[in-house]
């Protein structure tokens, strides 16, 4: 069995391994030829502050609608006062996410980094994308194979890089580098 394949077995018999659903696919398989051709390098991905935006608005909406409905009666004022706080939250992390954007991803010719982690290229013999769909959400995580067959696993959301895109990122500095 390939080292992969060892690694879902692990998984699916770990406890309560049997309840969930894992598929992987090799991030050769991946790839996106249009952003290929455009890879910038040193590769840097940053997380767009305004994705909380995106995130928060619904909560902010949804409390001016409740406010608003709630005009005749006596307890407007709570829901506009939680409408202003869940606004001014919404604003105090946009402003700190632009000052000290998050960083997911800077790839080189030497190594990857991804979130806390380092690899260098030499080291990284494939890499996949598992996606465990037996959860309520989709929960997605890159998996490493170094020189030894050790699988290592590094969670990741679609807010921080969508999956086409890493493994785009991946299989160019992989096939360009790795000596």
């Amino acid at each position: 069995m390939t080292p992969i394949d060892n690694y879902i077995n692990e998984l699916k018999t770990a406890p309560l391994g049997f309840l969930e659903t894992y598929r992987y696919k090799d991030t050769r398989d991946m790839i996106l030829p249009k952003y290929m051709a455009k890879i910038p390098e040193p590769t840097v991905i940053i997380v767009p502050y305004w994705m909380n935006l995106l995130a928060f608005s619904p909560a902010v909406i949804t409390g001016g609608v409740v406010t608003y409905a709630t005009l005749s009666t006596k307890q407007w004022p709570l829901y506009l006062l939680v409408t202003i706080a869940a606004a001014a939250y919404l604003i105090y992390i946009t402003i700190r996410d632009k000052k000290n954007p998050k960083i997911p991803l800077i790839a080189n010719r030497e190594t990857l980094e991804f979130k806390t982690y380092t690899f260098l290229w030499e080291n990284v013999i494939n890499s996949y994308i598992l996606v465990n769909v037996g959860a309520k959400r989709k929960y997605k995580s890159l998996l490493i194979e170094n020189q030894y067959g050790i699988i290592e696993k590094f969670p990741f959301d679609d807010d921080e890089i969508r999956d086409t895109k890493l493994a785009t990122i991946i299989e160019y500095y992989k096939n360009k580098y790795r000596h």
